[in-house]
């Protein structure tokens, strides 16, 4: 006994189904043992009444499910609701003319009749128990072809048979009731075996319901057992107005009413809960894509237009835009400098029918676009994209390219330090020799040749510093003091060229910082001269030293000289890129490389015909120590 209490425990639910069938059997003793006490008032003239409410209340049940699976059918495509609905159709049609033949009912086809309103009765129930059953016990499925119209057609075909039969034939029909007697073995015989069906459709749904665990299954359980109930109560009675028959209608309404809780509420429960989960994984979904760091977009072609069906992702608020508007407005108002440019590789991936690749610059960001068409029986119905940003990937391979260039760099300094500096350090040898042996006049000439060999030297050992670089030896410095002596040492090339240098320095700064004094010298001396040649007709040069925050301090080189252009910026620093006639490309792309030594950065920015500014940034001391 302890196994089968283990075995099955009811829920809190299926507990509220067991007190509604103990307290519906309790109502049915009730009704037939004790009616007269409860209800000494009845009388049997407000039947007819009554029953038309009743059964008018089974029809609109009957009617209203037959409507849900008609609707429903469009999307669920299920066997086994489209067959149940029009089940119900056929026996609410049915209890209609059963309640219209009622003897006390006006004229309707023919006289009012108790046999033959019993007789409809009798179908519509055969019918309801037969065909349920059966539908029950067919597993369901998704139907390809739509049946509703010619289910209709069929019921309405079974329904005319089955009324003409019955008002054809009515004076030969066998006797379902005789008053005051009761019912006869023919009806109490239908009423069993209808009985009988409905307890084995009980049966199957509390099966599917262990299978399944929905609510549906058993609230259309408790709904058979209380036309079980209803139809054993229609066994009883020995008149039409007997307080039993009543009882039995009532019984029949519960029991429909339970069938709408079943087919009805519930699916439409069911239909709720299954569209807040819809909600919540399409609301995942789109937090997902909004929080993944690329872009996801879906289009469609409407006439010669695309639209976004879709489109979100954390590059898309990077690039300043709003997923609302894309997906409203036209391609060419969201984004109208590279909506040409997109929306030829759109028609390429529509008209194609493949994949597509293809990269775009949008403002300071390098992204990469991937296209995917989907098919719908052969024909393209959507595109879906993606972009990722690969600004930082462009970046890495133009420092791949930069250390290519300075690995061939590198060799070349190799073999120049190898087949000139020797040759030179004899030329130099034999040059000061002969300079002690020859006459003044001649000196002077031995001492220009002695500093161009001097110069090829310096030129060499840049070469050398890019093949090998030295190791620095670095000490606290105060960068005012070296600008000064770099100002100091190029003061006199100003003057020459009408520039006025200003060097202006942020209140109360210490500007002591760990560095290579001679490399930082080499590169305020280069930007410098840069700046010279950048004003040929003069102009202003303001030297800034200021602190960037608690860590690091900037020195601005600001020129009002010719400016660079945009692309000409982007070159700027690369290995053998000059804008100088004779230049070597080698002087910024070593200044560049010394203040990176010194864990600093090296910006540039200019505007044409305004000037150019070289950024410096440096950390603090503390930062090395």
């Amino acid at each position: 006994m302890k196994e089968m209490i283990k075995l099955w425990t009811p829920n809190t639910f299926e507990r509220k189904i067991l007190l509604y069938a103990v307290s519906g059997t309790l109502l049915f003793v009730l009704f037939h043992f004790y009616f007269l006490d409860i209800f000494p008032t009845y009388i049997p003239k407000f039947y007819t009444s009554f029953h038309i409410i009743l059964e008018f209340f089974s029809i609109s049940i009957s009617i209203a499910i037959f409507t849900y699976g008609w609707k429903v059918f469009s999307y669920t495509k299920s066997r086994r609701l489209i067959l149940l609905s029009f089940i119900f159709f056929t026996i609410g049609i049915l209890d209609l003319l059963h309640t219209l033949s009622f003897k006390e009912m006006p004229y309707f086809i023919t006289e009012g009749s108790i046999n033959n309103s019993i007789w409809f009765w009798l179908v519509s129930r055969l019918t309801a128990s037969i065909f349920v059953t059966i539908i029950l016990l067919i597993p369901d499925k998704r139907m390809k072809r739509d049946p509703r119209f010619l289910l209709f057609f069929i019921s309405i075909v079974y329904i005319s048979l089955v009324a003409q039969t019955i008002f054809a034939f009515e004076d030969k029909l066998p006797l379902v009731v005789i008053e005051r007697i009761g019912t006869t073995p023919l009806k109490n015989g239908i009423e069993y075996f209808v009985s009988f069906l409905y307890l084995a459709s009980m049966v199957i749904n509390f099966v599917h319901y262990k299978k399944t665990k929905k609510t549906s299954s058993l609230y259309i359980l408790l709904s058979f057992y209380f036309l079980l109930i209803s139809e054993l109560i229609f066994t009883m009675y020995r008149s039409v107005y007997d307080f039993d028959n009543f009882t039995g209608h009532i019984f029949k309404v519960i029991g429909y009413f339970f069938i709408m809780k079943g087919f009805y509420f519930s699916a439409i429960s069911e239909d709720k809960i299954a569209e807040e989960k819809i909600r919540r994984a399409r609301q995942e979904l789109d937090d997902i894509i909004r929080e993944q760091q690329g872009l996801i977009f879906i289009f469609r072609k409407r006439g010669n237009e695309f639209f976004h069906t879709l489109c979100n992702g954390e590059l898309l608020y990077k690039m300043g835009l709003d997923p609302k508007k894309i997906r409203k407005q036209k391609l060419e108002e969201v984004l109208p400098s590279n909506a040409e440019h997109l929306l030829h590789y759109y028609n390429l991936a529509w008209n194609s029918g493949e994949k597509v690749t293809f990269e775009m610059d949008y403002h300071d960001l390098s992204l990469f676009f991937s296209l995917k068409p989907i098919f719908l029986d052969g024909q393209v119905v959507e595109v879906i994209g993606s972009a990722t940003d690969i600004t930082k990937v462009k970046h890495m391979e133009e420092l791949i390219r930069s250390s290519e260039k300075l690995g061939v760099l590198g060799e070349l300094a190799a073999g120049i330090a190898h087949e000139v500096r020797n040759p030179l350090t004899t030329l130099k040898g034999f040059l000061q020799l002969i300079k002690t042996d020859i006459s003044e006049q001649n000196q002077t000439y031995v001492n220009i040749m002695l500093e161009e060999v001097d110069r090829i030297e310096l030129i060499t050992n840049e070469f050398m510093a890019v093949a090998k670089p030295q190791a620095l030896h670095y000490k606290s410095e105060n960068i005012t003091t070296i600008i000064n002596q770099v100002v100091a040492l190029l003061q006199p090339q100003a003057i020459m060229n009408n520039i006025e240098i200003i060097i202006h320095k942020q209140e109360q700064l210490n500007p002591v910082i760990i560095c290579e004094k001679n490399h930082l010298k080499q590169v305020f001396i280069n930007l410098i001269k840069n700046a010279f040649e950048a004003m040929p007709k003069g102009g202003t040069l303001m030297i800034k030293i200021g602190q960037e925050d608690s860590n690091y301090i900037h020195i601005d080189f600001i020129d009002t000289g010719i400016g660079i252009s945009n692309e000409t910026l982007k070159k700027l620093g690369e290995p053998f890129f000059t804008l100088k006639e004779g230049g070597n490309g080698l002087g910024l792309m070593m200044c560049k490389k010394m203040i990176e030594s010194h864990q600093g950065e090296l910006k540039v920015s200019s505007k044409l015909g305004i000037g150019t500014t070289f950024k410096i940034i440096l950390p603090i001391h503390r930062a090395f120590e």
